[in-house]
């Protein structure tokens, strides 16, 4: 039989012998610890790696319980090879051993037995040596947990597994002192830190082949005493893995909760484009779509849009912005934010959702006649807000709960709302607009504004005529129901704005001075 098929043969023997003297050198039953060494050390004589590694064990033990004569004794005698040396009968020898320290046991040893030296050198580099670790069996610290996602509209469990290689020599170590070595200690320590982590909450993501999918981000925590109590208990019984202890916290919106409620598939969406806008537009937009991003409208439940938004505040990221009122434009906190109603509106409307609520722009804005680059708007195919007066209401009809999910790119300045439920069942067309009570814009105005000097003029805002538009929408049911409602808005004339300092003559009586936008 080859050396190392023996090797191979005797190897699961003599680490259970090594095993059971770890553990029971760390219960303190110290007779019985060495009494397997002792079985490992016969069980290790024909081979040269396990028989130096049973030695170093055996030195390892003598020289932690301050036992340097048992320290000698585990080194070969010279007439009998690796036989284990007996106990001296000469109390000359017995003093001079006991009198040794632990840190000059190798030199008194190699002086004892002068033939043996060039053997337990080479014994000595061989235990320090990274070769020798290659013959100590692998030992893996293991993660695993799930993380569930919703696609193909249900619930799916992936399964996380992580697998951390641990030093053969260090797990060694570990298992011959019945304890985590320092240096396995540091390791772990590592470890633990890359698998810590915050929750995310979910959110539906379109995956380049067009279908629609939710993840999300477990918290993870890992309880440290608990892994090194179980990766202990594993060396010791000579396993080959042991697994974290995790601590995982589901996100407070989470796609187990979104699947409970039938949330599990897009419904409907509608976007829009915010070109141009000046700095406190884009900031309103962002700021009213992180409030209204991730609510949930219960099954027949009626969605109130300024009930939802609440009031606006600079505590709520709003700020003061352009608006229009009285019949121009005016600064008030939140400007802007009908960007975000109109998407919602559209949203809705295109997924065949009842439109309870809904107003139109006294004028026309540019800003809703923006095309984006999968979605070109007709005149009127938008909805202005503006608490209590005007509002935006919807009912959800779809027979499960609908999560509203608003996106902003302020890069692009584009925004979507997509609206996610169970199978819509249902499809939707609108009919081309019909334009009629058209009228010509009128004379330009002018507003007074202290930051422009006299003779100059600033552009606030451009004319655009008046007209009126209806759009016709067919709502069709799996069921064979059919549904239709008209929408009309009615814009009058616009004319263009300027600003102009107050002394200039165009400032038509009694104007109250603009604030720099």
């Amino acid at each position: 039989m080859s050396a190392i098929i023996y090797r191979e043969r005797i190897r699961p023997h003599i680490e259970r012998e090594l095993e059971r003297s770890a553990a029971l050198e760390g219960l303190g039953d110290l007779s019985a610890a060495f009494h397997h060494l002792e079985r490992a050390h016969v069980l290790g004589q024909q081979d040269t790696h396990w028989h130096a590694t049973v030695h170093q064990a055996m030195l390892g033990f003598a020289t932690r319980h301050g036992d340097t004569k048992d320290a000698a004794r585990t080194l070969p005698e010279r007439q009998h090879g690796w036989r284990e040396h007996q106990p001296t009968k000469n109390p000359a020898d017995s003093k001079r051993f006991a009198d040794i320290d632990r840190r000059s046991a190798f030199r008194i040893i190699f002086r004892a037995y002068p033939m043996k030296k060039l053997f337990c050198l080479i014994t000595a580099l061989l235990i320090s040596s990274p070769a020798l670790a290659q013959n100590f069996a692998p030992f893996e610290l293991r993660l695993q947990t799930f993380e569930p996602r919703i696609a193909g509209a249900r619930l799916r469990q992936d399964v996380v597994l992580k697998r951390f290689s641990l030093s053969p020599q260090l797990v060694q170590r570990s298992r011959n002192f019945a304890k985590i070595a320092t240096a396995l200690n540091a390791d772990l320590e590592r470890v633990f830190g890359s698998l810590e982590r915050e929750a995310v909450d979910a959110r539906f993501a379109q995956l380049p082949n067009g279908n629609w999918e939710a993840r999300q981000q477990s918290a993870w925590q890992v309880d440290g005493e608990v892994t090194r109590k179980a990766l202990l208990k594993a060396i010791i019984e000579g396993r080959e893995t042991a697994d974290v202890a995790l601590t995982v916290t589901r996100p407070r919106r989470n796609v187990e909760d979104w699947a409970a409620q039938g949330i599990v598939q897009r419904f409907g969406g509608g976007e829009s484009a915010f070109y141009g806008s000046r700095g406190f537009r884009v900031q309103n937009i962002v700021a009213a779509s992180r409030i209204l991003d991730g609510a949930i409208i219960a099954p027949d439940g009626e969605y109130d849009y300024n009930a939802a938004l609440g009031e606006l505040t600079p505590a709520k990221g709003f700020v003061d912005g352009y608006i229009i009122a009285s019949g121009t434009l005016k600064k008030e906190i939140g400007g802007g934010i009908c960007q975000v109603s109109t998407t919602v509106w559209r949203a809705a409307y295109l997924s065949g959702l009842p439109i309870t609520a809904r107003s139109n722009h006294s004028y026309r804005v540019s800003y809703y006649e923006l095309a984006t680059p999968r979605f070109a708007p007709t005149i009127g195919f938008e909805a202005t807000v503006y608490a209590p007066f005007k509002n935006l209401k919807f009912k959800n009809d779809s027979g499960s709960s609908l999560l509203m999910q608003v996106s902003v790119n302020p890069r692009r300045l584009t925004m979507r709302v997509d609206l996610f439920s169970a199978a819509p069942q249902r499809r939707v067309t609108v009919s081309k607009p019909v334009y009629f009570n058209v009228k010509p814009a009128p004379a330009p105005r002018y507003q007074a504004d202290l930051t422009v000097p006299l003779g100059r003029s600033r552009q606030l805002d451009g004319a655009v005529g008046g007209i009126s538009v209806r759009q016709l929408r067919t709502v069709r049911f799996d069921d064979g129901r059919t549904l239709t409602d008209t929408t009309r808005s009615t814009y009058v004339p616009w004319g263009a704005i300027f600003l102009v300092n107050p002394l200039d003559p165009r400032v038509a009586p009694k104007a109250n001075a603009t604030a720099r936008p």
